[in-house]
């Protein structure tokens, strides 16, 4: 499940911030964040049954993995996203959850969360250059899901964190 949470970051962070809008679109509120973040162990249980089959379709299944990993191009890991999210055994599983928005919603939390991160990063670092793209990823973020996530920025951490001792 961690090459998947990875590749999701890899797509949020490289595609995401890649297509502004000039409003950034409000995709959170406090009962879906909640949803999500209660839904996302049990989805990401039942999505590993689908880590064979991505990593054979996409040749991530030989023994060099890591290197093939760091190999990623941004179109590679559109493609997978794209693939994972119209495989119609995926949205079936999402359905039963409920979800019919889990990858819009899963991308917001991704991108507010790092975005936090990404800010502590740069207080530290005291670089202009990374405080500026920061920045330019910051205002294609919508306002009010940037503050839903800081607020929640202890409970979202918690939530990914739990994801990585399975």
């Amino acid at each position: 499940m961690k090459r998947l949470l990875f590749i999701f970051l890899l797509m949020v962070l490289s595609v995401g911030f890649l297509m502004a809008q000039s409003v950034p679109k409000r995709v959170l509120t406090q009962a879906k964040l909640d949803k999500f973040l209660a839904d996302l162990p049990k989805i990401t249980k039942d999505l590993d049954k689908f880590t064979d089959k991505y990593d054979q379709e996409f040749g991530m299944d030989s023994p060099e993995m890591a290197e093939a990993f760091s190999q990623l191009t941004v179109p590679d890991v559109a493609a997978m996203f794209k693939a994972i999210q119209a495989d119609a055994q995926v949205k079936a599983l999402l359905a039963k959850y409920g979800w019919n928005d889990f990858w819009e919603v899963y991308g917001a939390v991704l991108s507010g969360y790092f975005i936090l991160l990404f800010e502590d990063m740069a207080a530290r670092m005291n670089s202009a250059e990374f405080t500026k793209s920061l920045e330019k990823s910051k205002a294609n973020y919508n306002k009010d899901d940037y503050q839903l996530v800081k607020k929640n920025q202890t409970k979202i951490q918690e939530a990914f964190e739990s994801l990585e001792d399975e």
